[in-house]
């Protein structure tokens, strides 16, 4: 496995939609969660009518150095069980801040990304849940080992206890922490996937490429924050329209890019490809943020 730096150069710009919940208040769970099927790939939601699944947090208890979780997911006319561990880290991203729960696979699922963010930025929300904006929000993606589907909840998380209880057991990413520096470079590396765990599952938005210059952007950005194992830099020259792609076409180097939308339906523009990752969320605001790619 090859891991690359990536950037994200994150540009802001907020359009208020007013959307209204399907449940009320008064009638959900504060440990109940609305959340989509959206089976092979990410689609737009245009509304929380469309939310088709349901996870609800049985218990969450804590241990010496994580969390003891069950859970019940709701989808399909069918309930599951899922009883797992893990242990939580906070959140590298300095934009959203928030915990990341590294929760151990069970025999029917993989949770690729479990994450608490309080004050949930609404551009990095699905429009629907726009209302969210500045809520404690929990965001989990959970994959079906079995037909591939990818189940998707975002809600607000209103449980003090069970916020408190994930911050408890919050481990910094610091070498006392781990056995030897290659557990804790795995671990990074593994958090890094769970804030971007989406990038497979989106759609090429084919008609929104970058341009050159904001591939000239992103090369100038492709660091490490020590200075050390810097990627091939890409030369702007390099980068032409091929289709659905802005790619490379010298041999050195063997960039490309394909953009994509996410939130779905949010007009969010993320490009990525290999070395750089760039997501324009038109507001103006300009935020670096490095995260890995596997390939």
């Amino acid at each position: 496995m090859r891991t690359f730096f990536t950037a994200i150069i994150i540009m802001l710009s907020i359009t208020l939609i007013g959307t209204g919940s399907v449940l009320a208040e008064d009638s959900k769970n504060e440990s109940e969660f609305m959340g989509v099927v959206y089976e092979e790939k990410i689609f737009p939601l245009d509304s929380k009518n469309q939310l088709d699944a349901k996870l609800e947090i049985n218990e969450l208890e804590t241990k010496t150095d994580g969390l003891d979780v069950e859970l019940t997911l709701s989808y399909g006319g069918n309930k599951f069980n899922l009883n797992t561990s893990g242990k939580v880290y906070p959140s590298s991203n300095t934009y959203t801040g928030g915990y990341l729960v590294d929760l151990n696979e069970t025999e029917n699922y993989m949770v690729l990304s479990f994450k608490v963010e309080e004050e949930a930025k609404e551009a990095l929300l699905l429009p629907i849940n726009y209302d969210l904006a500045n809520k404690t929000v929990v965001k989990i993606a959970i994959l079906d080992k079995n037909t591939n589907d990818l189940i998707y909840f975002e809600d607000m998380l209103s449980n003090s206890q069970q916020i408190d209880d994930v911050k408890e057991v919050s481990q910094e990413l610091t070498s006392e922490n781990f056995d030897d520096q290659e557990t804790l470079n795995e671990q990074e590396e593994k958090n890094h996937y769970m804030e971007s765990w989406f990038i497979p599952f989106l759609e090429p938005v084919g008609e929104k490429n970058i341009t050159e210059e904001e591939a000239r952007q992103a090369e100038s950005l492709v660091l490490a924050d020590d200075g050390s194992n810097i990627p091939p830099l890409i030369p702007s020259g390099f980068f032409q329209i091929e289709g659905e792609q802005l790619s490379t076409y010298r041999d050195a180097g063997g960039y490309y890019i394909v953009t994509n939308e996410y939130p779905a339906g949010s007009n969010n523009m993320l490009s990525n490809g290999l070395g750089c990752i760039m997501l324009q969320i038109h507001l103006g605001v300009t935020i670096i943020k490095k995260f890995f790619q596997h390939h």
